[in-house]
């Protein structure tokens, strides 16, 4: 998922043109990698990643600020922010050292805090100085693992997906309805009389099932944008070509009387071409 910069574009264009060979084509699909798009002149649609963004820019201005560094320094720095935002608690941090550690981002791609070790002070006494495991303990280990995840998944289940309720304001019913064939004016930086107007050819929905974006056509082509950034003007296509049919039906049954002077030079065609 990514924006619409004109690097990422030429990149998934080079993309589709590599996913002509068959080999590379299954390779990918084997992961279910897919490039998406957000809607142009849409930044918050991206929200979440810009977000770390301004936080990995954060930490390294506190931390660097304007000394001169060598390459292997800035990895190092990076790594660590890295560390750091992976640590960072979703979840309620307890004063009380006996209930549990937070989840954080941590969890779902190691199973526990980077900051922590990675098997409990009691194994690691368990283990020989040659850490040869027998085929009991590493039989242990993998029921105790099952566990730990079937654990975190539950606490994320229930606290991490249960307190997005309380930090972020409800939705609702979508005020703005927009369907296909609505005709619409694009919002753009130009005065509003320069406002293009273009047609809904496809809605996009979230997973709440409410329309987000819209694909609308221009006479410049195809393009997609947000749907705070179209403004409906209360007509389809399909009436607004009705509406020119019988416009041009109505035209062509309505006869204008013929003026006098019309009729003088008919009789005087008429006359010269008799004689």
């Amino acid at each position: 998922m990514s924006d619409n910069a004109l690097s990422f574009i030429s990149a998934s264009q080079e993309v589709k043109r590599l996913c002509e060979s068959k080999k590379i084509e299954e390779a990918l699909s084997s992961f279910g990698v897919e490039w998406r798009f957000i809607p142009k002149r849409a930044p918050w649609f991206g929200g979440w990643w810009e977000r770390l963004i301004a936080l990995t820019k954060t930490n390294l201005k506190k931390t660097l600020g304007r000394a001169l560094i060598n390459l292997d320094m800035l990895q190092t720095f990076v790594t660590e922010i890295e560390k750091i935002l992976n640590d960072r608690p979703l979840t309620y941090v307890s004063t009380d050292i006996t209930d549990s550690e937070p989840l954080t981002p941590a969890h779902l791609l190691y199973g526990r805090r980077v900051t922590t070790l990675p098997y409990p002070r009691t194994e690691m006494d368990n283990i020989n100085e040659t850490y040869a495991l027998t085929a009991s303990d590493i039989s242990k280990r993998a029921q105790r693992l099952s566990t730990l995840i079937e654990h975190f998944w539950n606490r994320w289940r229930f606290e991490y997906l249960t307190s997005l309720r309380e930090f972020h304001k409800k939705t609702g019913d979508n005020k703005i309805n927009i369907k296909v064939g609505d005709v619409v004016q694009v919002h753009d930086d130009k005065p509003r009389i320069k406002w293009k107007t273009a047609v809904v050819e496809e809605v996009v929905t979230g997973n709440n099932g409410l329309v987000r974006s819209a694909i609308i056509r221009t006479n410049s082509g195809q393009t997609s944008r947000p749907i705070v950034k179209l403004y409906p003007l209360e007509i389809n296509e399909d009436e607004l070509s009705n509406t020119s049919e019988e416009t041009k039906e109505v035209d062509t049954k309505i006869t204008l009387p013929m003026r006098k002077a019309a009729m003088r030079a008919k009789e005087n065609i008429k006359f010269w071409t008799n004689s």
